[in-house]
């Protein structure tokens, strides 16, 4: 499978920077992940005596990026103190950044007023108008049908007056036969 001139490669600088703008939490852990490197790096080279290995930098860096501060391994000689302040300003820096960050991702949803939460704001108002004028039908089809069984109940007495006498007349002409 042969390149051509106009293809390129996915993986880009821009191409990541991209990917890494979309998704602020992934940045954050590579921003911090490249920091604890770079800063393990640095400390390996200014004081090699006690940073012998990548992995004592590295643990330095990233317990001193957390703000934890073990003191288990830390820097002797005034070198390694000036290389380690920054990383401990960082530290402070970049977990504030990080935090806010994840927060935001997780309330973003909730937080952002967007064309699409205009619009969903538009039917919920919509929906509410609705429900009112629903309501409103409703009740007023109760007003009618409590009067229609008003109605219909002065009906049924008149009716029950009337049948009352009927039978009072029934039973008189019926006396009056015996």
């Amino acid at each position: 499978m042969s390149l051509n001139k106009h293809h390129k490669p996915w993986c880009t600088v821009e191409h990541c920077l991209l990917c890494l703008a979309r998704h602020p939490v992934v940045s954050s852990v590579c921003i911090l992940s490249c920091i604890t490197i770079f800063g393990s790096i640095i400390l390996i080279h200014v004081e090699p005596t006690t940073f012998r290995t990548i992995g004592d930098g590295l643990w330095f860096t990233y317990i001193s990026l957390l703000g934890i501060g073990y003191g288990d391994i830390v820097p002797q000689s005034w070198q390694g103190r000036i290389a380690a302040a920054p990383l401990l300003l960082l530290g402070i820096v970049s977990v504030s950044i990080f935090t806010a960050i994840v927060e935001l991702f997780f309330l973003r949803p909730f937080l952002k007023i967007g064309p699409d939460n205009r619009l969903l704001l538009h039917e919920i108002q919509q929906l509410k108008e609705l429900v009112v004028s629903k309501q409103a039908k409703i009740q007023t089809q109760i007003e009618m049908q409590e009067r229609q069984r008003s109605e219909t109940q002065v009906k049924q007495d008149e009716l029950y007056a009337q049948l009352q006498a009927l039978v009072s007349r029934l039973e008189k002409g019926a006396a009056r036969d015996h």
